[in-house]
């Protein structure tokens, strides 16, 4: 699919994502040098990737179930 605008992908996505039932976030974005011209933008599933488990060493506040489990929904923009 090719879009005008990175905005255009977005929208054409995240409503792609609430259709098909998981929720999206904006993962890595890369702009043009020396101007803020959005020139790529990569949005996941917002359960892609794991969770840290070097955080989980350190002290435990509460327990919480684990969201990110390796989803591998992904559009790169």
């Amino acid at each position: 699919m090719c879009f005008d605008t990175v905005e255009d992908g977005e929208k054409f996505y995240t409503s792609y994502a609430r259709v098909a039932g998981f929720g999206v976030r904006k993962s890595t974005t890369k702009y043009r040098k020396g101007t803020e011209e959005l020139i790529k933008r990569d949005m996941v599933c917002a359960k892609e990737g794991f969770k840290n488990t070097d955080v989980d060493k350190q002290i435990r506040i509460r327990n919480r179930g684990h969201i990110r489990v390796g989803c591998k929904a992904r559009i790169q923009l």
